[in-house]
């Protein structure tokens, strides 16, 4: 049994897919979860699938910034650029400021690095990595607790409405 492919909306596939996702990693019940999508007609993407988009897509595009501040969006072609960026830049027509240092942009091994860190600390084991207004925490599904993502310090607690509880003026 199969839904017709039109009868949701791409965002209510999308609300679909997190919460089966949602169910099959917080929740211990036996689904499972590919066939499960592909009765909404959802493809299944592994987690790694997302990771993986998020890795190429800094190097799938092209790094001039726009001046609308966004990247350019097509293809590279040619020292990271798309060719209309290349031929600019070897002609010496773009401002230094406009290209984007896509090392900068990319803190991953940062961030696995800290993960590394809270792996070895034993209270942090199941933590997960959030974020809120911009920063980012260490949150313990089991005790509520959420920690800084850099120090390991407590900082509070999510409450029954999913709600961040300081212990101190944190912000």
């Amino acid at each position: 049994m199969v839904v017709h492919p039109g009868f949701f909306t791409k965002h209510e596939l999308k609300f679909i897919e997190a919460i089966v996702m949602y169910i099959n990693e917080n929740i211990e019940a036996d689904i499972d979860v590919q066939h499960t999508l592909e009765i909404f007609g959802i493809k299944y993407k592994d987690s790694m699938f997302h990771m993986n988009k998020l890795i190429n897509a800094k190097e799938i595009k092209c790094k001039y910034l726009l001046p609308n501040n966004h990247q350019c969006s097509r293809a590279t072609k040619e020292n990271g650029f798309c060719m209309t960026h290349a031929n600019l830049f070897k002609k010496n027509k773009i401002d230094k400021t406009r290209i984007l240092n896509t090392e900068m942009m990319s803190q991953f091994d940062e961030v696995l690095i800290q993960l590394r860190k809270a792996r070895e600390i034993p209270k942090l084991i199941e933590c997960k990595l959030i974020f809120i207004r911009g920063r980012d925490y260490l949150y313990d599904p089991f005790t509520k607790t959420v920690y800084d993502f850099h120090t390991y310090e407590k900082i509070g607690k999510i409450d029954k409405f999913r709600q961040l509880k300081l212990y101190e003026n944190e912000f």
